[in-house]
């Protein structure tokens, strides 16, 4: 369908009456249409959209969405850019809904604003139309009459006030006469003198009063303030000033005050001098520039210091009144805010100076060069952090979560309609929405915690959780729920040696399902009955016995059960809920015979854990999730498990396992303890809205998801400030107010903010997102909520059901569409329900929604956004994690993810070199092979295996460029290794001592210009959590022209005439060099090699000889000077050459003069010239 470029609103006037223009699948609501609002204050303008889901098949995503009132260049001008909002304009958008909040308003900003939302499609941008009108109005006490009265100075008046246009549909004002409050009509009459000053304001508006006036004459008892409004950063400094007026009266006192405001009322129950308060100590002065003014300064701003400030001053025979609104101050810091419909980051900060301001925006705490704007405009990553600064205040970094981490209250074996919860927790700024998966069905849950209160058999499956914020989304691992029948023990008490005991195993199954009982991994019996028989048992019959249930379509493992004999672990309570950033303490007791065996019995190691698998118990202090947070207080047979700074994560079932020197001495507690963290929430018992005004009188009380000791206290707070204590909160509230609540001694994690008119009716969906296999069955839950009496009667619920269409206000019940004929029921209970869809088509992806009836006029609610189902084929990947925190106990784990739900009966299978090895959530290796391979399936489903993991196989080492290598030249060594999951790679060389040197740790090692020095073996290591492996060593061997030579002569003394001389050339060279000899005036050599030899020398043998150092990559020279005199010795000595001009930097001069006794003036000088193999 093609798009229009506008759509009309929806128009919601005053008196709230919404009027409907027509239906289009595209449209904006702006609501209302028309706003007056008062100079100084905020308004909130708000809009809502929406547009098809899909067109053309294809998806349609917002990608941006605005507010703006002046187009330019044929494009709407973004307010967020606009000069003259800098600092007053902020976006609150999410959930097809944007609101735009202006602060400080001035006269200017009265204007039409109009919404925009742009999408994906070529066509797909729409502006409501015709826009918000705002008008920004002033206040201003006008005195229109006036007449004397008899006393002298005295005047009967009556004042008005008076406003361009009307904030509320029936105004009521505040007047304040000489500052002091007094309640009044929009005129107020009475008697004035001279002295007398008159203001007022709006009702709700209170803070921003007409500025005082005389009544008659210019000169009267008032107070101005040069801003009602100041915005200031933290840690800055601030003057806030104001005019006053005494009447020449001489001022007694005078002094500065915070507001005596009711949410502040707590902390300063009375109005404190400032230059007298704690809080301020050091921090403010007040300056008197000039008579008739007054500065307070503020230094080192902190947040708390947000508060309105009033000036009062005394004279003999007067007071201005401390009621009279001042300046409002607030405090705040710079922040960066995530846009939720698509990666923009926004720089943000109430105190944005005027003009255009200039930014600094940093990565991973590095600045990023040439980001000035307010918004960052390079590509966001999910693996950074972005931060920004404006005036030099730094906000905090924002960044995608982390990895989720799955807590399962009740790991391993879970008993039929036993409480299960799955607690998801992942670190994330801002903080992330969690969504639930079975398999790859998404589940109706968006809550951090998922709880099963009693778990049918077909809940069994595999569950992960996602985390998503506006920079990225993550997925957990899987976790394996296996529900499983119990096992029936008979006798059910102490189990003495010699007595007869009885295990059963039963299982509803049709056809009848064959029984197997096993001891540990021993089989036991097989057959169609469920009962073993112990006749006359013994120590050595103790263990842990478990059953399966078969037929042909699945299998059921039941729990364990433990026959010992004098073996025991008990705990203090099965059964704990704990507030999150808590400590818990976990206590169980255990017992073992003294002797056993004949041998005496001793315990080599007690330790908790949450999982198990493969025979491994992994020790809870090894696990990094709860790396500093755990304590085992153990001694006399009692130990206890203190957790700190509890997570929601750490909601799980925790055992208690210890191991002694006895063959089989090591037992578990079988049942554990299961630990629920719980936040809390607000829950509305009743209200009663007045018929008067629109405020509500409600009940509230501190809910959990567990129940919390009885004896606890809660603090209650009120639009975020402290009021009370107690275990409710009762009261009458505005539209506005939120409260809030948190245990006392954990204030630091209250519950989430709850608006009380909302009035506790609420549709919340288990997940909003599901993904389910085609043939299989899904449940899409919800909870809803309403007040128990509303308007003082009880509220009954009348009718419960789902729905997917939705025509002329007729919500058709999806149990009477025949498309779902026979495969839909609604399991409704304890305001409960969950819709469950059996034998799946793909024609069954769709939007599901929730609708509930009950017996008040206006009670009937659907939930708003509704569960998006897909039904789709399910695809595979394996986890690896691995703990190294104590080295006598590592382990590594892996975990099957399935994207999309099976049916119920069916269970993930582990390979092991494609054999089957296991059919747990997870699998722990203590070791892991180099030839191992690891894949996992979905059993019924086994052709869609996941990639196969492996540990790195021996890695390749290619050396760029392939051919020769020369000194000087770059080179690149490139490190691969086929590995599942990808590989690290670690680079090293071998010395010639054979020294091993660390080098890096990347895929690749470049010597940008390599040097002789390089040369050597070099060889890399390949890692991952299964294993790391070493290449072969490669040989770098770095060719380089001859160096300069070096001449030597032997003998090295005196040198007698008639004997021989030998002449020494050596040069560092690779390849080798070949050396020449030259004399003077010869043209052919006088000899090679490294070596010359002159016998029988003689005066003829004088002048200049020339070593040259000569390989495939250059050559080099050396000349000697030897001059031979009548003398009969000589002896060498050096002295200094320097070289001619011309010689280029690649000569090398060295000078050696051969005194001969009794001929001190006779030498030999020999150069060395260095010459490049280019220059030839």
């Amino acid at each position: 369908m093609g798009l229009r470029e506008a759509a009309s609103c929806f128009v919601i006037f005053l008196l709230s009456v919404s009027v409907v223009q027509g239906v289009d699948p595209w449209g904006v609501r702006c609501t209302p249409t028309q706003i007056c609002a008062v100079k100084g204050s905020q308004v909130q303008i708000r809009g809502s959209y929406w547009h098809p889901s899909r067109i053309d098949g294809h998806d349609v995503a917002v990608e941006k969405t605005l507010w703006f009132t002046k187009v330019q260049d044929g494009q709407p001008v973004d307010l967020r850019s606009a000069s003259e909002y800098t600092g007053r304009v902020k976006y609150d958008c999410g959930n097809k809904a944007c609101t735009l909040t202006i602060t400080d308003l001035r006269d200017s900003d009265s204007d039409v604003y109009q919404f925009r939302f742009t999408t994906n499609q070529p066509t797909g941008s729409l502006t409501g139309s015709p826009g918000v009108t705002l008008s920004v109005t002033g206040v201003q006490a006008h005195i229109p009459k006036s007449s004397s009265c008899w006393w002298y100075d005295c005047s009967k008046s009556r004042v008005e006030c008076q406003t361009s246009c009307s904030p509320t549909p029936s105004p009521s004002y505040i007047w304040y006469k000489n500052g002091k409050k007094t309640p009044g009509e929009q005129s107020y009459t009475a008697y004035f003198y001279s002295a007398d000053s008159i203001s007022c304001a709006v009702r709700g508006h209170e803070d921003f009063p007409s500025a005082p006036v005389c009544v008659h004459g210019n000169s009267c008892y008032r107070v101005n303030y040069i801003n009602r409004n100041i915005c200031a950063f933290k840690g800055s400094s601030v003057d806030i000033s104001c005019s006053y007026n005494s009447q020449s009266n001489p001022i007694t006192s005078k002094s500065w005050l915070v507001a005596e405001r009711e949410d502040v009322q707590l902390y300063r129950p009375q109005a404190v001098d400032l230059l007298k308060d704690p809080e301020f100590t050091h921090r403010v002065q007040v300056l008197d520039p000039e008579p008739g003014r007054s500065t307070l300064r503020i230094m080192n701003l902190r947040l708390s210091d947000s508060a309105q400030y009033r000036f009062t001053f005394k004279s003999q025979w007067f007071e201005w009144e401390r009621s009279f609104p001042g300046t409002t101050l607030t405090v705040t810091d710079v922040q960066v805010i995530c846009s939720p419909i698509g990666p923009t980051l926004t720089c943000h900060s109430s105190c944005l100076l005027s003009g255009r301001p200039s930014f600094v925006w940093f990565k991973n705490g590095t600045e990023v060069h040439g980001e000035t704007s307010p918004t960052f405009r390079g590509f966001l990553h999910p693996e950074n952090n972005y931060s920004c600064a404006y005036e030099h205040h730094h906000s905090s970094p924002v960044y995608a979560p982390k990895v989720p981490l799955v807590q399962l209250s009740q790991p391993g074996d879970i008993l039929k309609d036993s409480s299960v919860s799955l607690t998801c927790s992942s670190d994330a700024n801002p903080p992330p929405a969690y969504t639930w998966y079975k398999e790859n069905q998404t589940l109706l849950n968006r809550a951090a915690q998922l709880v099963f209160s009693s778990i049918p058999l077909s809940d069994s499956g595999e569950y992960y959780c996602t985390a998503e914020n506006a920079l990225g989304k993550t997925a957990s691992k899987r976790v394996l729920i296996n529900v499983k029948y119990a096992v029936s023990v008979s006798p059910s008490g102490e189990i003495m040696e010699g007595s007869s005991v009885t295990l059963t195993c039963s299982s509803d199954a049709n056809p009848a399902a064959n029984y197997t009982w096993y001891k540990e991994n021993q089989t036991l019996l097989q057959g169609p009955e469920g009962v073993y028989r112990l006749s006359s048992i013994s120590s050595g019959d103790s263990g842990v016995y478990s059953c399966k249930s078969e037929n042909q379509y699945g299998r059921i493992n039941s729990t364990v059960v433990q026959c010992e004999n004098g073996w025991d672990v008990s705990y203090t309570s099965t059964e704990i809920c704990a507030v999150r950033g808590s400590t818990v303490d976990i206590t169980c007791t255990y017992t073992y015979p003294s002797t056993f065996n004949n041998h005496d019995t001793t315990v080599q190691e007690p330790f908790w854990f949450i999982k198990e698998s493969n025979g491994i118990h992994v020790d809870l202090r090894t696990d990094p999730e709860y790396s500093g947070r755990v304590e085992n207080l153990c001694g006399n047979n009692k130990c206890t498990l203190r957790i700190s700074n509890l997570r929601e994560s750490d909601s799980a079932v925790y055992k208690f396992r210890f191991t002694t020197n006895q063959p089989t001495g090591s037992l578990t507690g079988s049942a554990g303890v299961t630990l629920s963290v719980t936040d809390l929430h607000v829950q509305v018992r009743a209200s009663v809205k007045n018929s008067y005004d629109s405020s509500i009188w409600a009940e509230l009380r501190c809910q959990s998801s567990c129940r919390l000791p009885d004896h606890l206290n809660y603090v209650w707070y009120k639009n975020q400030q402290k009021r009370k204590e107690g275990e409710s909160y009762s009261g009458h509230f505005q539209s506005a107010d939120t409260v809030s609540c948190a245990v006392k001694g954990h204030e630091d994690f209250r519950s989430p903010s709850m608006l009380v008119s909302q009035n506790g009716w609420d549709v919340s969906y288990t997940s909003t997102e599901i993904c389910a296999v085609r043939g299989s069955t899904v449940d899409i839950n919800c909870t809803y909520t309403y007040p128990s009496t509303f308007n003082n009667h009880d509220t009954t619920v009348q009718e419960t059901f789902w729905l997917i269409k939705e025509s002329n206000g007729i919500h058709v019940d999806l149990s009477t569409d025949p498309e779902y004929s026979g495969r839909v029921q609604n399991l409704c209970e304890n305001n409960k329900c969950t819709l469950r869809i059996s034998n799946l088509r793909e024609s069954d992806s769709a939007v599901y929604k929730f609708r509930f009836t009950t017996n008040q006029p206006t009670g009937s609610l659907n939930g708003f956004a509704g569960v998006t189902l897909s039904v789709t084929d399910p695809q595979l990947q394996v986890h690896v994690r691995r703990s190294t925190a104590n080295p006598s106990s590592t382990w590594t784990e892996l975990t099957c993810h399935s994207r999309c739900q099976l049916p119920d009966h069916l269970s993930y299978v582990w390979y092991n070199n494609n054999k089957p090895v296991g059919r747990k959530k997870y699998f722990h290796l203590r070791h892991f092979n180099a030839e191992d391979s690891y894949q996992c399936a979905i059993e019924g489903h086994e052709r869609f295996t996941s990639p196969t993991l492996y540990a790195p196989k021996p890695p390749s080492v290619s050396v760029s460029p392939s051919g020769e290598i020369m000194e000087g030249s770059s080179v690149t060594l490139t490190c691969s290794s086929d590995a599942n999951p990808a590989a690290k790679y670690t680079w090293y060389k071998r010395r010639g001592d054979k020294q091993v040197q660390h080098l890096s740790e990347e895929t690749q090692f470049v010597l940008s210009s390599i040097r002789s020095s390089d040369s050597g073996e070099y060889y890399c290591t390949a890692e991952n959590e299964l294993g790391n492996t070493a290449s072969k060593r490669v040989l770098i061997n770095v060719k380089y022209a001859p160096k300069p030579p070096s001449v030597s002569v032997s003998p090295s003394g005196e040198i007698m005439e008639g004997s021989s001389v030998t002449l020494t050339c050596s040069s560092d060279a690779n390849p080798a060099a070949k050396y020449t000899w030259y004399k003077e005036d010869e043209d052919s050599p006088t000899a090679s090699g490294q070596i010359f030899t002159i016998t029988d020398i003689t005066a003829e043998h004088g002048g200049k000889y020339q070593c040259e150092a000569q390989n495939t990559d250059g050559r080099s020279k050396a000349t000697l000077h030897l001059t031979v005199g009548a003398g009969d010795c000589s002896t060498l000595t050096s002295t200094a050459y320097n070289p001619p001009p011309h010689l280029s930097p690649f000569h090398y001069i060295r000078t050696l003069n051969h005194q001969y006794s009794g001929f001190p003036d006779v030498t030999a000088v020999y150069q060395a010239h260095h010459i490049a193999h280019e220059q030839y």
